[in-house]
């Protein structure tokens, strides 16, 4: 009996890793066949496993047009990292990859994501957000971390988003 118990869990566990989720393959079928899709990935935990961004080339052009920080549907490892969850559709993260940094938070004291988001209202001055997304279980977290005018010095800003030390993010293309 016990040889056959551990043969079923053996064979339970092949069957589960055969099934896990694929982002790239999840992705895809959201999007014409036609699309070409962005892709980049960042490790923010311990264990190794990759936090995968999609977006297809066209929404990620309106955004960039629109001067909005381009809105990627996200991949993480479930807590176990034996799997992947797609964050729901309407939580979509926006993160600007010309000005990212990827790495520890020394405000949040974990590793996560810092970008920008610069408004620019008809009648007011420029207001300029920093943002940073940290891995919270099964989800990013978004915290302002600096409110500020644009045209004026910010220490976040320099901290992680000038030239020097925001990371530079390539976006692989990839076809369905």
């Amino acid at each position: 009996m016990k040889t056959y118990v551990t043969i079923l869990s053996h064979f339970l566990i092949l069957a589960l890793t055969c099934f896990a989720l694929d982002p790239l393959t999840e992705f895809k079928k959201r999007v014409n066949q036609d699309d070409k899709i962005y892709q980049w990935k960042a490790c923010l935990r311990d264990d190794g496993k990759e936090i995968f961004f999609f977006s297809t080339e066209k929404e990620y052009n309106e955004d960039i047009h629109a001067e909005l920080r381009p809105s990627w549907f996200v991949y993480m490892p479930n807590v176990s990292g034996d799997d992947y969850i797609k964050i729901h559709a309407n939580s979509l993260v926006g993160i600007n990859d010309k000005l990212t940094f990827v790495g520890q938070i020394t405000q949040l004291g974990k590793k996560g994501i810092v970008t920008i988001q610069t408004d620019h209202p008809k009648k007011d001055p420029d207001v300029a957000y920093i943002y940073a997304y940290t891995p919270e279980g099964d989800h990013l977290k978004e915290t302002l971390l600096a409110k500020y005018n644009p045209t004026e010095s910010n220490a976040i800003y320099d901290q992680y988003l000038t030239e020097a030390k925001r990371t530079h993010i390539t976006l692989k293309e990839v076809t369905p």
